[in-house]
């Protein structure tokens, strides 16, 4: 699924590269990570931060519906320690993405 230009990914990596220059956690470092990548906030949940700020209300909110609301696309869990990032679809969009694929050529 394409999430724009957001590369969940490349997000973590950024973060952890961050966080190890600046010495703050890769966790603090994702809160910081704005629109305009590879720039970082001075503070986390500012005006252009891709997160809402850790433990936010809207950040638990998106949380406790994802798994039921079909306006949340996909649930993106970042594991620094390990440096991946897991993305769990809600069924209907990953259903519609996968019948978006570009067709494979017929030999």
């Amino acid at each position: 699924m394409d999430f724009g230009r957001f590369n969940p990914q490349h997000a973590l990596k950024r973060a952890i590269t961050y966080g190890r220059e600046t010495g703050i956690s890769a966790t603090q470092a994702m809160a910081r990570l704005t629109m305009d990548q590879p720039e970082f906030a001075e503070k986390p949940g500012g005006p252009r931060c891709i997160l809402d700020g850790l433990g936010s209300e809207l950040t638990e909110a998106l949380f406790q519906i994802s798994s039921a609301c079909p306006a949340v696309a996909a649930h993106i869990t970042c594991n620094a320690d390990l440096g991946i990032t897991e993305v769990a679809y809600y069924p209907l969009w990953l259903e519609r993405s996968q019948s978006q694929a570009p067709m494979q050529p017929q030999m």
